[in-house]
Order: structure tokens, then sequence, then C-alpha cells
């Protein structure tokens, strides 16, 4: 029995070898530093009352319900 318990958790859990496709050579824009500040902001109240009152309430609430 805990040969057969050991060799199933081995094959659940061993990874397979694949080729797997890499970044390797792809050239990516980087942000500047202004829009690495800008985009680190937190957001303020104002910005996100705005977001709220333009929703339309077709959204669901999620299975938290919030």
């Amino acid at each position: 029995v805990r040969a057969t318990i050991v060799e199933y958790f081995k094959a659940h859990f061993s990874e397979i070898s694949i080729d797997r496709p890499t970044l390797d050579g792809i050239e990516f824009s980087e942000l500047s530093l202004e829009e690495v500040v800008v985009l680190s902001q937190p957001f303020c109240i104002k910005e996100i009352e705005v977001v709220v009152a333009s929703s339309d309430g077709n959204k669901s609430p999620g299975s938290r319900r919030i």
C-alpha cells in the first residue's frame, strides 16, 4: 500500500520535461521614469468616486457579495 501511495504522489507532483517557449531575443518597450511615477501614485478618493458614479451598475458583486 505504501509503495502505491508513494508512486501516486511521485507521478502526481513530478514535472514532465517539455520544451517551453522562451522570450530570449524579444525586445520590450520600457516605461519612462515619468510614467512609472504617475502609475505608482495611489488613487485619490475623487478618482474612485468618479469611476463608481459613472458605472452602469451592470456588474456582479462576485462570490463574496462585496
